[in-house]
């Protein structure tokens, strides 16, 4: 977007936010139904080479408003952008969230660094009054739920 400021030509960037509705009602009742849907939204192939991040967010009747891929690591580590999360969810309106990760070497337990950092979001969110329904750690064979 141009405009004038103080007599000078000034561009100025504009942020768009897109997502692509679902054409189906897709209902997540229960941390079965996170894991089932995200199993089928996950990069097949990847599951067991890097560490992917997937955020779903729901309305207040618990219906996919989108998911999200936040982010992409590698074999042993990856970041959980927490602002992200949040810009996102307040953007879509989502009333909840559900977190997931996978782990290539099949530990679905959670380290201290994970569990300090959806504690954070868990406040962040709380502030935001937005859900925070679960996170999940997934694996090829199984899954976790942290129940937080």
């Amino acid at each position: 977007m141009r405009l004038k400021l103080n007599g000078q030509n000034v561009r100025i960037s504009e942020l768009s936010v897109v997502y692509k509705p679902l054409n189906v009602d897709v209902v997540i009742n229960c941390i079965e139904d996170a894991a089932l849907f995200l199993k089928n939204i996950w990069y097949p192939g990847l599951m067991n080479v890097q560490q992917l991040y997937y955020v779903i967010y729901l309305d207040e009747d618990l219906k996919v408003i989108c998911w999200h891929l936040l982010n992409t690591g590698s074999a042993t580590s990856n970041i959980c952008d927490k602002r992200t999360i949040a810009v996102t969810a307040l953007n879509v309106r989502a009333r909840s969230v559900i977190i997931a990760h996978n782990n290539p070497a099949g530990k679905t337990k959670a380290s201290a660094k994970e569990m300090k950092c959806f504690k954070e979001i868990i406040t962040m969110l709380e502030i935001l009054n937005v859900h925070f329904m679960d996170y999940l750690i997934i694996t090829d064979k199984s899954y976790r739920a942290l129940e937080m």
